[in-house]
């Protein structure tokens, strides 16, 4: 996860600076800002569910948003033009699959290790923004995002260890990462706070939506039981496959920033 959020951080930054170039030259005579918030990103339902007999549930955890944000003034004051990039990061429960497995299996497995990559989202959406000034140093924004999205599905390695008198067992489940591309939508709100001529403190609430469709996704699942000592094999399984699936990942985020009027 720290891998990414450092990748991440480090492209959004090259094409922040490729976008606000372009902004300035194209529109050198209009007022250009530049917003820059981070924030938590709140999973909601399906992507939040944990019950494996729902479907869609998407085994999500609360994470972190990074938004990149060039807008520029149009209509009297009143109005906004906006291209956001942006970033969504949240967690992976494993628990729900390994309680699972347990429940099936007679086995008691009282430790597993767990390597859980989850949800991440990049996105590239231009938007409309309306403005309302509720006095001199406060005003509250209200926008519609409309966009592309890349996305990537969780990956896991959950390896559990069970001792039943003489008897061991080993189980590991393994998901790969998948990608994709899709359609994306956030309904945005907040409000600016003047701080000096040239910079607002920004609060923002907004909704977020896309429903990718993963494909090939690789699963593998393997397991060994042995006898007393571990010296002779009692079973062992195999298995590997590719599923498709699609995910409605819809968040709630909250996030703070600081704009810059350009």
């Amino acid at each position: 996860m720290g891998m990414f959020v450092r990748q991440f951080f480090l492209k959004s930054v090259f094409l922040f600076i490729i976008t606000s170039y372009y902004s300035v030259r194209v529109y050198s005579q209009e007022r250009v800002c530049i917003e820059f918030s981070i924030g938590t990103s709140i999973p909601l339902p399906p992507f939040s569910q944990k019950d494996n007999d729902k479907a869609g549930a998407g085994f999500a955890k609360p994470g972190g948003l990074i938004n990149l944000k060039i807008l520029k003034r149009i209509r009297k004051e009143k109005f906004d033009l906006g291209l956001a990039i942006r970033g969504n990061i949240n967690g992976f429960d494993s628990k729900p699959i390994t309680e699972t497995y347990e429940k099936n299996n007679p086995a008691t497995y009282d430790d597993w290790d767990r390597k859980v990559e989850g949800w991440t989202v990049i996105s590239l959406m231009p938007g409309i923004i309306y403005n309302s000034s509720l006095n001199k140093k406060t005003q509250l924004n209200a926008g519609l995002y409309l966009g592309a999205s890349y996305a990537q599905s969780q990956k896991f390695t959950l390896t559990g260890n069970s001792v039943n008198g003489p008897y061991s067992s080993n189980v590991v489940f393994i998901q790969k990462r998948a990608d994709a591309f899709a359609l994306s939508t956030s309904l945005q709100t907040g409000f600016y706070f003047t701080l000096t001529s040239k910079l607002d403190f920004a609060i923002n609430v907004d909704y977020f939506f896309l429903k990718p469709t993963f494909k090939n996704v690789e699963t593998i699942t393997y397991g060994i039981t042995t006898g007393p000592g571990g010296t002779n094999t009692i079973s062992i399984f195999h298995y590997e496959g590719k599923y498709n699936f699609v995910q409605n990942m819809n968040t709630l985020n909250l996030s703070a920033g600081l704009k810059l009027k350009l």
